[in-house]
């Protein structure tokens, strides 16, 4: 009698706990959406228990806003599911023609098959290690003169490099790159501004590391005032040489630099091959190009050796973790190269709605023009957020790709004096307008949720949404 009227007073109490955990949730959803500032912004909001799907507080969870930077998830759990943790991306050193007495008779041709971590700092060698490895790899073959040309080819995916539903400010920057069947260092440059000191003054160009090939830019930038930070812009399309730079950089005495897109990876790296080749003693007589400015026949290379690169799940951690565009965008190439045998934009976020409308995810609404979350053309709702950190929420490798709040990533500042530091796992995502977060939140009682705040067009500064999502999320954490 007295255990069986234990059990039942335990039975009683869970769930009745379950349920003020319901309210308590749904309360604070509600106080934050009555907020001033979000008057007449829009806002999708779903948090739901991670195990069962339950929607346990919401908002407009079914409406469709910007996402921003959180479309990485869509990207790197369907990267994940098609291409696999272990796939690796190949680059080929090919020639044309003979080799005899350590003479190339012909020409060195680079292919690349996607690989986005040639020479990156981060996750592969350094572009300078990355041209030596290739270099000392030509010498072990005793070659020692190449009398034809060095052709860098990224014709294995569209010629489209950057996507074209991005906003024309972006193109020219790095956080607009592109990615072509042949990159090097991120597809990025180093540009240096010589400050003005004097307010409003005009700002001159200094260089850019590595030298741009045939790469002219002018500079309308101007100086604002001290702390107006960069705000400074490349403007140039793909494959055009001409860049202009316009915008504000703060006034001062001394270099600033911004971040660019090459305009032409493939021509970049076989630019830079060549000067490497040459500093070590390889005589090449031909010019630098890409598959654009000269052609080969593909039946008639031969295969010198093949460069791995690390596997995808390094690259998704980049991805989640740094908000990386770049890797963002050479996965969803990746994506529609293996599903659709084309690897441009369009095929690879055709097959990204696709993939989760088969996993049961109503995509209606759905529309991913990127992958990456750059454009405010991207529309996903927060509960199809919700649907796939469920259907994702046993990937120890997805989970542990996410931004751990007040720790990792773009979210270590986040939570970061609170008790729920560490136990928020997410994305964050900013574009003008729009502030968002989705991932997973383990509670008190160890309860996993997953949660997706989508806000847009708010009113007031960026950081102040910021600071009521923050609360909002440590809210959903105590409960």
């Amino acid at each position: 009698m007295k255990k069986g009227f234990l059990f039942l007073l335990f039975t009683f109490l869970y769930f009745q706990n379950i349920g003020l955990a319901q309210v308590n949730i749904q309360s604070a959803i509600n106080e934050f959406v009555n907020h001033p500032s979000l008057e007449a912004a829009t806002l999708s909001i779903c948090v739901t228990d991670a195990e069962t799907g339950a929607i346990v507080g919401s908002y407009n969870a079914n409406k469709v806003a910007v996402p921003a930077s959180t479309t990485k998830l869509f990207t790197t759990a369907t990267s994940l599911g098609l291409l696999g943790q272990d796939h690796t991306f190949k680059t080929q050193l090919l020639y044309d023609g003979n080799i005899s007495n350590g003479v190339l008779h012909g020409n060195l041709i680079i292919k690349g098959y996607g690989d986005p971590t040639s020479g990156d700092t981060k996750l592969a060698d350094a572009t300078a290690t990355y041209l030596q490895n290739i270099t000392n790899k030509l010498k072990e073959k005793n070659i020692r003169e190449i009398t034809g040309h060095i052709i860098g080819d990224g014709s294995y995916y569209s010629s489209q490099l950057s996507n074209g539903h991005l906003i024309w400010a972006d193109i020219g920057n790095y956080y607009g790159i592109g990615v072509g069947g042949l990159n090097i260092h991120q597809n990025q440059y180093q540009l240096t501004l010589q400050q003005n000191p004097s307010l409003g003054g005009k700002v001159k160009f200094v260089k850019t590391t590595p030298k741009v090939i045939n790469g002219t830019f002018v500079s309308e930038v101007t100086s604002g005032s001290k702390y107006s930070g960069d705000q400074a812009y490349i403007y140039g399309s793909p494959y055009s040489s001409n860049r202009v730079i316009r915008g504000t950089i703060p006034l001062g005495s001394k270099h600033f630099n911004i971040k660019g897109s090459l305009p032409d990876p493939s021509l970049q790296f076989s630019f830079e091959l060549k000067s490497a080749l040459q500093a070590q003693g390889i005589n090449v007589k031909g010019k630098a190009h890409s598959e654009k400015t000269i052609s080969t026949l593909e039946k008639n290379r031969t295969l010198l050796f093949e460069i791995t690169s690390p596997t995808l799940n390094h690259i998704v951690d980049e991805v989640n973790q740094k908000s990386n565009n770049y890797y963002a965008y050479s996965l969803v190439k990746a994506i529609g190269k293996q599903q659709c045998g084309i690897g441009s934009y369009s095929k690879g976020t055709e097959t990204i709605e696709t993939y989760w409308k088969d996993k049961g995810i109503n995509v209606k609404g759905m529309k991913i023009y990127d992958g990456a979350g750059l454009s405010p053309k991207n529309k996903i709702s927060a509960f199809q957020f919700c649907q796939l950190l469920q259907h994702m929420r046993n990937n120890k490798t997805f989970e542990n790709s996410l931004a751990i709040a007040g720790k990792t990533g773009t979210m270590r500042y986040l939570l970061k004096s609170t008790a729920t530091n560490g136990t928020v796992k997410g994305k964050s995502g900013t574009i003008e307008d729009v502030r968002c977060y989705s991932g997973y939140s383990y509670n008190n009682s160890g309860k996993k949720l997953t949660f997706a705040f989508l806000v847009n067009n708010f009113e007031g500064k960026s950081s102040a949404i910021r600071k009521q999502l923050e609360a909002l999320m440590a809210k959903i954490t105590y409960y």
